[in-house]
């Protein structure tokens, strides 16, 4: 599936953070977001969304506008995953699950049998099965970002976008995120677009990468090509340079 955003403007309380931003995702593979806060990396992810809409521009999926499809259209062809969970509700992981996927309204009578298999398949691929009944509020942080993840697995959706999954990891929990969603990109033919500050992570496992800075791409492309000294001083204001002796893990 083709996604793109078209001459984009969107501001937050009078303030730009987009004018007339153009960008094209036409590969299937894992694609990663990059730049320090405040470059607009989740108000883009949003976009991409459909849960912001923008003030000016279009944002187009297949070819066609987001308005034309409807937020229900969109939801069926794209997950997101946020970057922090807050639930008000005490549920159990299975019931979140559930609505999550769109049973907003189930009972226990009403459980279908097909969605069921698909949150639990989905707990299984991020190796939190053993989860299903917990309440979703006594999880951690790293716990409930794994959750997240499992519901966007469920959804089955083409495209997944998720914002930080691995903010909250420890780096072996960040290290099996990435190759789940490197292995899910590539066998199963998905776009997925992931924000991540880590770039020895975008490195290893992120085929593509786009770099932002103060609402504007400063480089994008594929990581093998992008990912130098130069580009990351001009995003970052850092000068770096690659060593030999360092801790790669094996993928």
């Amino acid at each position: 599936m083709n996604l793109q955003l078209k001459h984009v403007d969107f501001s937050y309380n009078r303030k730009k953070v987009f004018s007339d931003l153009s960008l094209h995702f036409p590969y299937d593979d894992l694609i990663a977001i990059v730049g320090n806060n405040g470059s607009g990396k989740s108000t883009l992810l949003k976009l991409l969304a459909g849960i912001i809409q923008p003030s000016a521009g279009q944002v187009i999926i297949n070819g066609t506008d987001y308005k034309q499809l409807g937020n229900h259209a969109v939801a069926q062809m794209i997950s997101y995953v946020p970057q922090f969970l807050d639930t008000a509700f005490d549920l159990s992981v299975i019931d979140f699950l559930l609505m999550m996927i769109g049973n907003k309204n189930f009972s226990i009578n009403s459980i279908n049998k097909e969605d069921f298999e698909k949150v639990y398949a989905g707990l299984e691929r991020v190796g939190m099965q053993d989860f299903a009944q917990r309440n979703i509020n006594e999880l951690s942080g790293g716990e409930r970002q794994k959750i997240l993840i499992a519901g966007a697995i469920s959804q089955n959706t083409h495209i997944m976008l998720l914002d930080e999954p691995t903010s909250h990891l420890d780096w072996n929990s960040q290290i099996e995120i990435f190759k789940l969603l490197r292995e899910i990109a590539v066998e199963e033919t998905r776009k997925i677009i992931v924000i991540v500050h880590d770039i020895n992570l975008v490195s290893a496992y992120c085929r593509y990468v786009l770099l932002m800075k103060n609402g504007n791409v400063v480089a994008y492309g594929k990581t093998s090509e992008i990912l130098e000294p130069r580009i990351i001083h001009n995003v970052f204001g850092v000068n770096v340079h690659t060593v030999e002796h360092c801790f790669i893990p094996d993928r």
